[in-house]
């Protein structure tokens, strides 16, 4: 029995897996729902951009520093899942900004919390009444 056991430490069977933390260079894809409006917009502002996801995380994350420096100009939105997406593909670093961002505020979730930044920003969003 003591040579058993003896192989299965040599070989790591008894070792506990420690989970590996993410890099902070990851990204994170982030979809997020528009209207046609709304789309046409935003691929209009991604014609200089090598594609529109590239051209929606800048988006994305200029609306976020916007948002630190005056708060007040991100006012809830009226969000709608049209079933048409997008997507922006933040690192992990300003995904958990986002994701503590939106524990703050008590949205509803992160995909609403993403839509409340861009489309204010982009200054095309339905303010809720």
């Amino acid at each position: 029995m003591l040579n058993a056991e003896l192989v299965s430490e040599v070989r790591g069977e008894n070792r506990v897996k420690q989970k590996r933390r993410e890099p902070s260079h990851k990204i994170k894809d982030m979809k997020f729902p528009v209207t046609s409006e709304q789309r046409i917009e935003l691929r209009k502002r991604a014609n200089k951009a090598k594609n529109e996801t590239e051209s929606n995380t800048k988006i994305l994350l200029q609306a976020l520093q916007q948002y630190k420096l005056n708060p007040h100009a991100f006012p809830p939105l009226e969000y709608q899942d049209t079933g048409v997406y997008m997507h922006a593909k933040p690192t992990l670093l300003y995904f958990e900004e986002i994701e503590n961002l939106y524990i703050e505020l008590d949205e509803a979730s992160r995909r609403s919390m993403v839509y409340r930044l861009i489309m204010n920003y982009i200054g095309m969003g339905v303010r809720q009444s």
